[in-house]
């Protein structure tokens, strides 16, 4: 027997698409660090990782800055978290007599699936600290792998701030251009301008998280396919009269 779909079936089905737009492939979270002179690399799993949960990327590096900076990060993401949220906890140590220097602590997750077009709305929020005049800010970003050349992807970030404790937060969606599934991956960095000589600190967390719709907002969808799925089958029973 062949199998028909019903008008309300096709747009309840319709409404799980669109709600559901994203799947994640085989994710891999990678934690970077850099003092504008050395950048370092840590992956999930890896030797350097000191974390033994998969989706976890725990790492400590001492960059070159006279004296040193010891630098620790935190970066999770799937499985840890949700496939399209991120967290990163930073912490800077720079000693009495390093030089002024921007560090960036980023975490990234490679490998995800889906149209950026239908991307939820990500929302990033960092909460933290700093001294010795060093100022803050970071960036998110979805944007496909390898990049498309055509503009930017997806993206938000916020300006540079010296207040302690600092708080800041962005957000960004969907971008109509990006129509088809892609490869894509997601990236949170955080960048501390350490401008004045001697001992420095700054440290924190950020975290990217997809905004749940209201449940007002999912009720609205569902009435609304649920009524073109009845309209359909009303109209289709006008016009083929029992």
């Amino acid at each position: 027997m062949k199998m028909k779909w019903s008008p309300l079936g096709a747009a309840l089905i319709a409404g799980l698409i669109i709600l559901l737009p994203l799947t994640a492939a085989e994710a891999i979270v990678t934690v970077t660090i850099d003092d504008g002179l050395i950048t370092v690399t840590c992956a999930d799993g890896a030797v350097c990782d000191s974390s033994p949960l998969a989706g976890i990327v725990a790492f400590t590096t001492t960059l070159s800055t006279s004296p040193t900076a010891s630098i620790t990060a935190v970066g999770s993401g799937s499985p840890a978290l949700g496939p399209f949220n991120l967290d990163l906890t930073y912490s800077i140590t720079a000693g009495l007599g390093s030089r002024a220097a921007a560090y960036f602590i980023g975490v990234t997750e490679d490998g995800l699936m889906g149209r950026l077009g239908g991307l939820p709305v990500l929302d990033a929020q960092l909460g933290g600290t700093q001294n010795n005049g060093a100022m803050t800010f970071f960036s998110a970003e979805a944007f496909p792998a390898p990049p498309l050349v055509f503009g930017n992807s997806p993206f938000c970030d916020t300006a540079l701030s010296g207040s302690s404790p600092l708080t800041q937060s962005c957000s960004f969606g969907r971008d109509s251009r990006f129509t088809s599934d892609v490869v894509f991956l997601l990236d949170l960095g955080v960048r501390v301008d350490a401008a004045n000589v001697g001992a420095t600190s700054a440290s924190g967390d950020v975290l990217l998280a997809a905004r749940v719709p209201e449940p007002s907002t999912l009720l609205l969808l569902g009435a609304g396919l649920i009524g073109t799925g009845l309209l359909g089958s009303v109209t289709r029973k006008a016009k083929n009269p029992a």
